[in-house]
């Protein structure tokens, strides 16, 4: 498995060094190509769970650790979602649908984690705005019922999230198909669709 995973990072890099962005127009059917364009909706967005704007996707993990007598516990998974809408590329009069089902997305500067402690079963007294926790953000984990365990002495509640909003400017890395319905920049067996952001000499 190890070797596997190896050999595929080594065609994934071979793939990605030397590529140049090119327009939408130009993009070539049956290979890896960078483009660069705004993302939107083909039809309506999703409205984030997290904050209410309007996002092409989100993806959402919370998480409980702590300690018993002293002793580390499993990490436990609270809740996790991950959501898409159809989605496009569109530079100009130019569009390419995105397939974003199974992608990595992880938008330049759009990772947020957040923490908040508690000890003896309460939350510390600064345990939300001291960590930079948003409104937003702490409701979105109230309503999932994420109270400290009563069986923890102490832990974290940890949220993780990213979300790709609308009208984001994206670089785009995938592999191009064109019918008669257009152009799709997608996955393949070796080769996982990427929408990032920054320049395509950051991301080789």
């Amino acid at each position: 498995l190890g070797y596997m995973q190896r050999n595929d990072a080594r065609i994934r890099t071979q793939r990605v060094v030397g590529l140049e962005e090119r327009s939408i127009e130009r993009l070539v059917p049956g290979e890896v190509n960078a483009a660069r364009g705004t993302v939107t909706a083909v039809g309506s967005p999703l409205t984030s769970p997290i904050d209410g704007s309007p996002v092409l996707y989100v993806d959402a993990l919370v998480t409980r650790e702590g300690s018993k007598g002293g002793a580390p516990q499993p990490l436990e998974t609270v809740h996790q979602e991950r959501k898409q809408v159809a989605t496009q590329l569109s530079s100009g009069d130019h569009h390419a649908k995105l397939e974003l089902e199974g992608a990595l997305v992880h938008p330049r500067d759009n990772a947020v984690t957040r923490e908040a402690e508690w000890r003896d079963g309460e939350w510390s007294d600064d345990a939300w705005e001291a960590a930079g926790w948003l409104d937003s953000e702490r409701r979105y984990v109230e309503a999932l019922g994420a109270e400290p365990p009563g069986g923890l002495d102490a832990g974290v509640l940890r949220l993780r999230y990213q979300q790709l909003a609308v009208g984001t400017d994206a670089l785009v890395i995938g592999v191009v198909s064109r019918d008669a319905g257009g152009t799709t920049l997608g996955s393949s067996p070796r080769f996982q669709l990427e929408v990032t952001g920054g320049s395509l000499a950051d991301y080789q």
